[in-house]
């Protein structure tokens, strides 16, 4: 299976936080591992890019305008990274292996990219 991941831009990143803060408003996040959870989650959508093998290709939306236009709107209470999530869960990661598979490659391209983040000060870089 080849999957593509893409760095965060400074909009998703906000656009993760202004979920994040509309649930925990709504009284949905219990716990700080819930909000931590939900972040990952959130994070792993957005990154997601596209999944190929001989069995299925998905190619997922490259932005936040993207997203709108394939999932729709968001309605007044939530952001369009709600409505992202549930047709990732619905259409494309339908089994928990899997899912936890993609947020281990998600978690290992994060490590990566705050490695490199950490070079680009080095004067041999």
């Amino acid at each position: 299976m080849q999957v593509e991941l893409q760095e965060l831009t400074p909009k998703e990143v906000d656009l993760v936080h202004q979920q994040l803060f509309l649930e925990r408003r709504a009284g949905k996040h219990l716990t700080e591992f819930d909000s931590l959870e939900a972040l990952m989650r959130y994070r792993l959508v957005l990154q997601l890019k596209a999944l190929r093998s001989e069995a299925l290709h998905y190619t997922l939306p490259r932005s936040v305008e993207g997203w709108v236009e394939l999932v729709g709107k968001p309605a007044e209470e939530e952001t369009v990274l709600a409505k992202a999530y549930a047709f990732i869960l619905d259409k494309v990661i339908r089994s928990e292996s899997f899912f936890s598979a993609l947020a281990r490659l998600g978690t290992e391209f994060n490590r990566l990219l705050s490695k490199l983040s950490a070079e680009v000060f080095r004067p041999d870089f």
